[in-house]
């Protein structure tokens, strides 16, 4: 690998696959790597970054589906090829499976406390007279087959291998580009593959350099805490309702209701003839009250200058 790739630096981790094309430019379905494709003649290829240039996008990872192994044995259900199974026999597994992912068996109830992740193989060597296992996804990245240990043999000896602490291929697409995928099949036809075990080798110069993994998290769900009890809140307070006044009742004045009565020869002459009667009566009474005060003093004076009528007739 040129010296520059030594500038790619920290963790980075696969964040699409790749894509199956028909020959006519229609996108197929989503692929880890080339395998996945039909022959060449009857669909093409197009990595993670070839897709991103025509403006498509892969799939999630996490989304993909595996196989599955058949020999019921616990820690090695789902798997990536039958070699992974304990029972090797090809018809001992399944391919691919809806419910195997690369990072669980979602057909599994979900256990936040003990998870259970698809697990992977690693390679073993020896440094300063002790085994290490670096966790990988084909037996291909080992320097050997040979030293290639199963899921199985990895977890034996009390290496976990999730999703997340895999180690895969770095494709450098050149420039300032460089992005991770399952093997150096997966990368573009002009990128740059760097396998893991080379990776691992540079970071042994500098810890700094360059970590292509299968998968940044693993979906673990968090854990449901206990209800918590909300504390009993005055109700709010309603918004003061505004005064209303009764509007002023005007005081009720009397009406006088008038009757009139159509009545040619009868009420009329009765209600005339009363009110002559009463002027008359109203008239005798001051004349009668006049004629008294005027004999008192006239007998004050002595003198008896007239003598109003005593009998006043009116026809």
């Amino acid at each position: 690998m040129s010296d520059k790739s030594g500038t790619f630096t920290g963790v980075r981790y696969l964040q699409e696959t790749g894509l199956c094309y028909s020959r006519s430019g229609k996108k197929n379905r989503c692929a880890l790597h080339r395998e996945d494709c039909i022959s060449e003649d009857k669909e093409v290829y197009k990595s993670y970054f070839e897709a991103l240039q025509i403006n498509d996008e892969g799939c999630d990872p996490n989304d993909v589906y595996i196989g599955r192994c058949l020999d019921q044995v616990e820690g090695t259900e789902c798997a990536v090829r039958n070699t992974d199974c304990v029972d090797t026999s090809a018809y001992k597994f399944s391919e691919p499976d809806d419910a195997c992912t690369l990072q669980r068996d979602k057909s599994k109830e979900w256990d936040v406390n003990n998870p259970e992740f698809t697990q992977f193989g690693s390679c073993m060597f020896e440094i300063n007279g002790a085994d290490e296992y670096f966790c990988v996804y084909s037996p291909l990245d080992c320097e050997s087959i040979n030293d290639y240990m199963t899921p199985a043999q990895t977890r034996d000896v009390g290496k976990i291998c999730n999703c997340y602490n895999v180690h895969v291929t770095a494709c450098v697409a050149g420039g300032d580009l460089v992005y991770c995928g399952i093997d150096k099949n997966s990368c573009g036809t002009t990128d740059v593959a760097v396998s893991p075990m080379e990776q691992r080798s540079l970071r042994l110069d500098d810890p700094e350099n360059l970590d292509c993994r299968l998968c940044e998290q693993v979906n673990t769900a968090t854990p449901t805490r206990s209800p918590t009890r909300t504390p009993v809140q005055a109700p709010p307070t309603p918004p003061p309702v505004p005064l209303t006044f009764a509007p002023t009742v005007p005081p009720t004045v009397p009406s006088i209701a008038v009757r009139t009565v159509n009545n040619k020869g009868g009420e009329n002459g009765v209600i005339v003839g009363g009110i002559i009667g009463g002027v008359l009566a109203l008239l005798v009474t001051l004349i009668l009250v006049y004629r008294y005060l005027y004999q008192e003093r006239s007998k004050q004076n002595g003198v008896e200058k007239f003598t109003p009528p005593l009998d006043i007739t009116i026809t």
